[in-house]
């Protein structure tokens, strides 16, 4: 039955009830003013907590702005309801999708690692703003449209800590499609380790077709109130799928501790289907042909500055570059947002124009999460390349990696190239390059930054000469071995209690640089100390 109130229908149409939901109705109504449809959940005050005003709070929700987050546009109340308004999607949920499904058409693979990424894409952005879900479900993923193409976005974002801080209501609406909560504390809604849990049920079910009899009434043992050890999931249902999927999903489904979300977008599963991801999908072959171009370009550009940074960056400056790096890393988990190494690389180099297309060019993966090595990268692509000359002023652009291959080529040759009377040539033999690589910089990438020289050296053909056509077939057919992009780090786990910078902090002889790096963020002269010159250091005019 519509909910019809005055205070709706100043601003919108009924068009018809969808159902129930956690904590009322659902309907979709049309927008007076432009004529869109808007999904609207009404929330019956009478079902909350006596006292509870969360209307300020859920107009606060609006900030969250996030192409894989379905955004609410608008909220209103009554004496009676609230009205929580947000876009509508033709797609409808994957709930119901899967509904209609039957025993031989599976998701494919790619399909599920596509919607997991584009959910810990959600998840990522709004943890960052302090907004948990606490209530992830099928039906919390919808669907952009009913094309192959489609796109998810994830709602109800931060609804279940609002309209339900004690956890009372959404634990008596569970149903076989989801993980309940019923025995966990009060505060499991803002609790990060349940959404990654969630995250791993969304998988299981996503890959066999159906929601797991084991994973039905799960709760994380850490969060329950019964302390009662977690059932194996059902490996037998995944033997179709890869094993990077099925430890995928026990690393979201671990009994102690948790994987950060920036880990899990780092992947193995997630990074095996990189490429195919349609995500955006290419509306047509020329968009297609132009991201697939992007995409390599972005790789060589990557692939070139990790060849480049031995030779160019001083062992003192990717010191401090690594140090800086870790007191932003809060989880210790190796990884920071793309807004952290913005801010960092702003207190190195004070060109606003030219980082964040520096982020995004090193970003290969688009997961706006970064490690040492990819910010390392961006910091030498501002300082060497997006910065001109002795004025120290950004260029105008463009700043895209179709711009920069060449610059780094140019450069790769000048470093590492054969010289004939003093003048380096577009050459290089493997020897040679192993020989000028071999530097205090090249050992400390390796040892913090999750790179293997010789790994990425072994797609160079030995006893030939090496030019910038070969350089760059070898390179596109490595797909970035012996870089992060394709090294999987030593553990993948959850978050040990010893930092993975604990071990690298006490090899770093603070007193070496006499820094006090207590306020290394409060005053950004110390980041823009004047630099050591290697042998090989360039700077580009």
């Amino acid at each position: 039955m519509a909910r019809r109130s005055a205070v709706l229908e100043r601003k919108y149409i009924f068009e018809y009830d969808v159902g129930q939901w956690t904590f009322g109705t659902t309907q979709v109504l049309q927008e007076r003013t432009t004529g869109n449809l808007k999904t609207c959940k009404v929330v019956r005050k009478s079902k909350l907590q006596p006292g509870l005003s969360p209307i300020t709070r859920l107009q606060a929700l609006r900030r969250l702005q996030h192409p894989s987050v379905c955004n609410i546009t608008d909220v209103l109340e009554d004496a009676e309801h609230l009205f929580i308004i947000s876009d509508f999607l033709r797609g409808g949920d994957l709930q119901d999708w899967m509904e209609r499904m039957d025993d031989v058409n599976w998701l494919q693979e790619s399909t599920c690692a596509s919607y997991i990424r584009q959910l810990l894409l959600a998840i990522m952005h709004c943890h960052s703003q302090q907004v948990y879900h606490g209530d992830l479900r099928l039906t919390s993923l919808l669907l952009t449209s009913k094309m192959p193409d489609a796109a998810i976005k994830v709602s109800d974002f931060g609804l279940a800590a609002i309209l339900d801080p004690a956890n009372e209501i959404v634990p008596c609406h569970i149903d076989e499609a989801v993980l309940p909560d019923a025995a966990s504390a009060s505060d499991v809604a803002r609790n990060i380790a349940s959404d990654i849990f969630n995250v791993g049920v969304i998988a299981h079910t996503l890959l066999i077709g159906r929601l797991s009899k084991s994973c039905a009434g799960l709760v994380p043992p850490s969060l329950s109130r019964s302390g009662a050890a977690l059932p194996a999931f059902e490996d037998d249902a995944l033997s179709e799928r890869s094993e990077s999927s099925r430890t995928f999903i026990k690393r979201c489904l671990r009994q102690e501790g948790h994987v950060t979300i920036a880990r899990l977008l780092m992947d193995p599963w997630l990074k095996s289907f990189l490429r195919l991801e349609p995500e955006p999908f290419p509306k047509t072959a020329a968009a297609g042909v132009e991201e697939a171009r992007k995409q390599r370009h972005s790789t060589l550009c990557y692939t070139l500055c990790v060849l480049i940074l031995p030779a160019a960056v001083p062992v003192r400056d990717f010191d401090l570059l690594r140090f800086a790096f870790q007191q932003l890393d809060s989880d210790n988990d190796g990884l920071i947002s793309q807004d952290k190494a913005q801010r960092l690389l702003l207190t190195r180099r004070n060109h606003v124009e030219a980082v964040k297309p520096a982020l995004e060019i090193v970003d290969v993966g688009g997961n706006h999460v970064l490690d040492l090595c990819a910010t390392a990268c961006a910091d030498m692509i501002v300082r060497d390349f997006f910065a001109a000359g002795p004025t120290n002023q950004p260029l105008c652009g463009p700043f895209s990696s179709t711009d920069l291959v060449p610059n780094l080529m140019r450069v790769f040759f000048e470093i590492y190239g054969e010289r004939h009377d003093g003048v380096a040539r577009c050459a290089v033999n493997l020897a040679h390059l192993r020989t000028r690589m071999h530097t205090a910089t090249a050992k400390e990438i390796e040892r913090h930054a999750n790179v293997c020289y010789e790994d990425i050296l072994e797609f160079l053909p030995d006893g030939q000469v090496i030019d910038s056509q070969v350089l760059t077939e070898q390179i596109a057919a490595s797909e970035g071995v012996g870089t992060p992009l394709r090294r999987v780090p030593a553990d993948l786990s959850p978050i040990r209690a010893e930092s993975v910078w604990t071990l690298a902090s006490n090899k770093f002889n603070l007193d070496r640089f006499n820094l006090d790096f207590g306020g290394l963020f409060h005053d950004c002269s110390v980041l823009r100390a004047q630099r050591d010159e290697s042998p090989f250091s360039i700077r580009i005019a």
